[in-house]
C-alpha cells in the first residue's frame, strides 16, 4: 500500500509502520501451532531434499513445545502450513530490518533523530553484507537495503521531536525487536550437510 501524503506526526507514522508487521505475526503464530503439531519427524536419508531450511527461535521453541526433543538422524519433516509460518516468520524479519522504506526503517525514523535513522539504515545494510559470508541470499538483502537506506536519505524531519512518540509506542518497539529476533535466521537455506 503506498500513502498519498507523509503522515503528519512521528506517532502517526509509527503506528502505520507497526501495524503491519504486529498483524502479520498474529496471523502466522497459529498457522505454525498448526502446522508443527501436523509435522512429523522422519529419518534424514528417507527425506527427498536437498535443501534445509533455517530455524529461527520461534519455529525452534514451538517444535521443543510440540514435539520435544527430535532423536539424532531424525528431522522434522514440516507440514506444509509449517513451511508457509516459516515464509511468514522470514519475510517478517525482512521487513523489520531498519532501513529505508521497510517497515522497520519507517518505525526507525519514527522513533530517531534523523541521523539516528540513517545509523540504522547503515547498521542494517553493514550486518546483511556480513551475513553474506554465512548464505548468499544476503548478498541480494544486502543491494535491497543499501537501496532503500539511501534513497530514503533525505527525508525530511517532522516537526515534534523523537520523544513525542511516548513511553507506550517504544513498548511496541521492543514487541517489534523481539518479533524480528524470533523470526529472524542467519542461514534461511542451506545444504543437507
Amino acid at each position: 500500500m503506498r500513502l498519498r501524503e507523509r503522515p503528519p506526526t512521528r506517532r502517526c507514522a509509527f503506528d502505520i509502520a507497526a501495524a503491519g508487521p504486529l498483524a502479520d505475526f498474529g496471523a502466522l503464530l497459529p498457522v505454525l501451532c498448526t502446522g508443527v503439531a501436523l509435522s512429523a519427524s522422519a529419518p534424514l536419508e528417507a527425506m527427498q531434499t536437498t535443501r534445509t531450511v533455517g530455524h529461527p527461535a520461534l519455529l525452534q521453541a514451538a517444535v521443543a513445545l510440540v514435539h520435544g526433543p527430535i532423536d539424532d538422524g531424525y528431522a522434522l519433516a514440516l507440514h506444509p502450513l509449517a513451511t508457509a509460518a516459516w515464509i511468514g516468520m522470514l519475510l517478517t524479519a525482512l521487513n523489520l530490518f531498519p532501513a529505508g522504506q521497510l517497515d522497520g526503517g519507517h518505525v526507525a525514523h519514527a522513533l530517531l533523530p534523523r541521523t539516528g535513522a540513517r545509523a540504522a539504515g547503515l547498521a542494517a545494510t553493514t550486518a546483511a553484507a556480513l551475513l553474506s559470508t554465512e548464505s548468499t541470499i544476503w548478498i541480494a538483502w544486502t543491494l535491497v537495503t543499501s537501496v532503500m537506506t539511501f534513497t530514503n536519505w533525505n527525508t525530511t524531519p517532522w516537526n515534534d521531536p523523537p520523544g513525542a512518540v511516548g513511553a507506550g509506542r517504544r513498548m511496541v518497539a521492543g514487541v517489534l525487536a523481539m518479533t524480528l529476533a524470533l523470526c529472524f535466521t542467519p542461514v534461511p537455506l542451506g545444504p543437507i550437510r
